[in-house]
């Protein structure tokens, strides 16, 4: 897995036959008394049907579990990780200071990369090179009227999900769009919220089975707007079910993050934010999270009350009390496993804890919990933001400011115990960098974003050793990250705070694990077409051939 045929064209005019052989890694075309050796990429690997494929990154943090990593993908590793290089960059948009914003992630289906920004618009880009294909408006949300919004114009920050030719994704403005995969055409619009009276779409959605699932959410929480979770018809766009998280006529528990699916327990689980003013008995729900049955979401919905008896499960945090804590779980849920193969989901909040329960009795509350960062307002780099990742022996997360040892780091990465919650490693980031986004796993490395708050509003892509937490690498770059690293064709991408995106790739000759031609004689004048499966390789390649007899001739395409 995680290999591409990426066809190469080359006409040799010769005059003898030959057989193709596998050679360290590149492949060999022997004929009597001499060869042809090639290396390097060959071209762009060609866009499929669908949005399946070995190594693409389709949906928010890859998948409906939230694993946040790229099994197919098997190019970047901890063997490599130093040897990336920066392949290319494209200014999306240039709306300084704030509407060039790119707070979502990159998602990579075929050899398209797609992402959205502040400025509204939604864009298609060539993954190899970064050349744009397509552009689409979808709004934005200013809050004028509330002076704790700052008045930012806020486009898109939903990820998208593309699954059989469509882009799925949430606007700026007060809808949740439907688009052509290869032109960006609007096929269809729904209504979630209206921007005015508070709403945002701060969610991604979900496709499962026919349906969208998508979250609901406030700006800012000034207002606050009524939590809920929308169900969301594909064939015939219209919300068919919807769990409110608070009574008729309350405001509060607002879901803005990312609904996780546990297919073990046919479940759906989502966290959520406060309740108004903080009063907890008002709902069951808020500052929490919930499961879901599948079959049928609403059930334990708000109506005039609230049921949590018919829930799958659910836990609230009614600890927070003081004028810097603050219990909104603001991290998607993320599955993970215990060493005895237990399952397990987290979720995080703003006071800078991880919640960990078991996935099958989530009423009984926390199995471990740890708090690895200083709490009270991730908007000024205190507290915890990013989801976390699985990597197979430890449970990953992000945390912000954070004192380690005599040193106050703005960000750190730290590995947990997945049965008990204990640190095995916390890394502190330099350069007064701090954390946001998701954090990315793959083949031993663990890859986060970060960035610097006023004045410098600087960047830095982190890679580290999933084992240890060694800084391996590094990149940076002008401007912060919000959203998380993806991984899909042998390279990382991301967007960061001045509207750029950056794909990562690691150096060196691409290896061809495979040969062959077509026909396999070539008569004096004649051609042949060589087709090579080749992984590896970042930036600009040129061919080599060598070993060709006195008088061939090549070209290639």
């Amino acid at each position: 897995m995680g290999r591409r045929s990426w066809p190469v064209a080359v006409a040799v005019v010769l005059g003898f036959m030959f057989s193709a052989l596998s050679v360290g890694g590149h492949s060999t075309v022997s004929g009597p008394n001499n060869s042809i050796v090639l290396s390097g990429p060959v071209s762009s690997p060609p866009a499929p049907a669908t949005s399946l494929g070995p190594d693409y990154w389709p949906m928010y943090l890859h998948d409906f579990g939230h694993s946040s990593t790229n099994p197919n993908d098997t190019i970047i590793s901890a063997a490599n990780a130093t040897n990336l290089t920066l392949s290319w960059t494209s200014q999306i948009t240039n709306v300084p200071p704030i509407g060039s914003v790119i707070a979502d992630s990159v998602e990579v289906v075929g050899n398209t990369a797609y992402v959205g920004a502040w400025d509204g618009n939604f864009s298609a880009l060539n993954a190899t090179n970064g050349h744009p294909i397509w552009r689409t408006y979808l709004g934005q949300t200013n809050a004028t009227n509330a002076p704790k919004c700052k008045n930012v114009p806020r486009g898109i920050t939903s990820s998208s999900e593309i699954f059989d030719g469509v882009v799925y994704v949430s606007g700026g403005g007060n809808y949740t769009y439907a688009l052509n995969a290869t032109t960006g055409q609007i096929l269809w619009k729904v209504f979630v919220g209206d921007n005015s009276n508070g709403n945002y779409n701060w969610a991604s959605p979900v496709i499962y089975h026919g349906y969208e699932y998508l979250g609901v959410a406030s700006d800012c929480d000034e207002p606050l707007v009524r939590g809920e979770l929308m169900q969301i018809d594909l064939a015939t766009h219209t919300v068919v079910h919807t769990f409110y998280t608070v009574p008729t006529g309350k405001l509060g528990g607002t879901i803005w993050t990312t609904p996780t699916f546990d297919p073990a327990q046919n479940e759906i689980i989502i966290a959520t934010g406060n309740c108004d003013m903080d009063v907890y008995s008002e709902s069951p729900y808020c500052e929490g999270i919930i499961a879901l049955h599948l079959d049928n979401i609403s059930e334990g919905s708000c109506a005039a009350t609230c049921d949590e008896s018919e829930v799958a499960g659910h836990w609230q945090d009614t600890s927070c009390s003081g004028p810097i804590s603050d219990c909104d779980l603001p991290t998607s849920p993320a599955l993970f496993q215990k060493t005895d193969a237990t399952e397990m989901v987290e979720a995080g909040d703003k006071n800078g804890t991880m919640w960990a329960f078991d996935a099958d009795d989530i009423d009984a509350g926390p199995v471990w919990h740890r708090q690895i960062a200083h709490g009270g307002d991730i908007e000024k780099a205190r507290g915890l933001a990013a989801t976390a990742v699985f990597t197979g022996k430890y449970l990953v997360d992000a945390g912000q400011e954070e004192k380690l040892g005599s040193t106050t780091y703005n960000g750190t990465i730290a590995a947990l115990n997945p049965d008990t919650g204990a640190i095995a490693w916390q890394t502190g980031l330099p350069d007064h960098q701090s954390t946001w986004g998701a954090v990315t796993y793959e083949n031993g490395v663990i890859i986060e974003g970060a960035g610097a708050l006023a004045p410098t509003y600087n960047g830095t892509v982190f890679v580290l050793n999933a084992s240890t937490g060694a800084i391996m690498w590094d990149y940076p770059t002008p401007g912060l990250f919000y959203g998380p690293a993806t991984v899909a064709l042998g390279h990382i991408f991301i967007g960061d705070y001045l509207g750029t995106v950056y794909s990562f790739g690691v150096s060196g000759s691409l290896d061809i694990s495979s040969f062959t031609a077509s026909p396999a004689t070539i008569t004096l004048g004649g051609s042949s077409t060589f087709t090579t499966d080749a992984v590896r390789g970042s930036g600009v390649y040129s061919y080599l051939y060598t070993g060709l007899p006195s008088g061939c001739t090549t070209a290639n395409t």
